[in-house]
């Protein structure tokens, strides 16, 4: 449904069209028994001259001349009434693609209203403050993977220490702790 606005008054688009349609059905049932009503006089009118009775004759055509004359003016009201159908079935396109362009307008302006360069420059900001976050929290899990990498050389480191002190006293057929660990 295409309603308009005009002087503050509504103005319902698909009404007027039904209202057009309507009054051109009503024109053409009008003419079609004024067309009749022509064939009919002019019927009337021969048999009139036939029968030599120019008078009667005269008159059926001067009928049938008026039956005309309104039949052709209906035809105008029609043409225009319908060219007014075109014109207007023609513009609900435009109207929906001006009420989309001016919606688009409007979000756009609201969206620049969200879009400022200060939005923009809070947000990086906290984009740099989440990514420093990121690097610290980073460097933490770094430091404790090189923590537990040093305890486990200190651990080799005392592994062969007490395999030499083994080998010192003569145990060097007993496993170590590092072959024990690898068994196990």
């Amino acid at each position: 449904m295409v309603s308009l606005f005009a002087k503050n008054q509504k103005i319902d688009v698909d009404k007027i069209l039904m209202n057009i349609k309507q009054q051109i059905g009503i024109i053409e049932a009008r003419q079609k028994l004024l067309a009749q009503a022509m064939v009919n006089l002019g019927r009337e009118a021969l048999a009139h001259k036939k029968n030599h009775n120019k008078q009667a004759a005269l008159f059926v055509v001067r009928k049938r001349i008026m039956k005309k004359s309104e039949f052709n003016r209906l035809e105008g009201m029609k043409t225009l009434l319908s060219q007014q159908e075109s014109s207007i079935e023609e513009k609900i396109p435009e109207i929906d693609i001006f009420r989309t362009l001016k919606e688009a307008n409007t979000a756009l302006g609201a969206m620049g209203k969200e879009t400022t360069l200060e939005g923009f420059e809070e947000l990086q900001a906290n984009f740099e403050e989440s990514m420093e976050k990121r690097g610290e929290i980073n460097d933490l899990f770094v430091e404790m993977a090189e923590k537990d990498m040093d305890e486990m050389m200190q651990e080799i480191d005392n592994i062969e220490k007490e395999d030499e002190e083994l080998l010192k006293r003569g145990m060097a057929n007993v496993p170590s702790k590092c072959m024990l660990w690898m068994l196990w």
